[in-house]
């Protein structure tokens, strides 16, 4: 029996959201744009605390491509949102959304399969990004990555560099 599951159902139907509408914000996951990323990570109240935050999850993936590895991301991303009580905060960047896809791309260096990447305090002030390997869905290994007690985070990592403030002209290209 086929059943055809539409974009509403995978995204927006009341069962994947339970629960969500009394969830404090640090319990939840937040959609990144360049504004909450500026803010989170060079504002003058910037975050303390780690961030994983996922490419190519927007809510458009599934529609434009029957993929649904994104809501698996965004889903378990969930579930350790509400484990990590606000000590790890998560966001999806919407890599769909053709007015900040440049702009992503240009920021975390990616070109054709975002990933999923790590921001971490330095402990002087900024963040170091961490790339983490493509389709990490088992709880575990973004424990290990994230908490780091068993020190195997470099297992879970494919390359780091700094995070740095969005480049000046990609303000002037949206009139900034």
């Amino acid at each position: 029996m086929d059943v055809e599951i539409s974009h509403e159902d995978v995204w927006f139907s009341d069962d994947n959201m339970l629960g969500d509408e009394d969830r404090p914000i640090e319990q939840q996951v937040v959609k990144m744009d360049l504004a909450l990323y500026t803010k989170t990570f060079f504002g003058p109240e910037k975050s303390t605390v780690p961030w994983v935050v996922a490419a190519s999850v927007g809510p458009e993936l599934f529609e434009k491509t029957g993929r649904n590895d994104g809501n698996q991301i965004v889903n378990l991303m969930r579930l350790l949102a509400v484990e990590f009580e606000g000590t790890c905060r998560f966001a999806y960047i919407d890599h769909w959304n053709l007015d900040e896809r440049l702009h992503w791309q240009v920021m975390l260096g990616y070109f054709v399969h975002p990933n999923t990447y790590f921001f971490n305090p330095d402990g002087q002030g900024g963040f170091d990004i961490m790339e983490m390997w493509n389709y990490m869905y088992d709880r575990l290994s973004w424990f290990n990555m994230i908490k780091n007690e068993l020190g195997l985070r470099g297992e879970c990592i494919y390359m780091t560099w700094k995070a740095e403030p969005v480049p000046g002209f990609i303000m002037l290209m949206l009139g900034n």
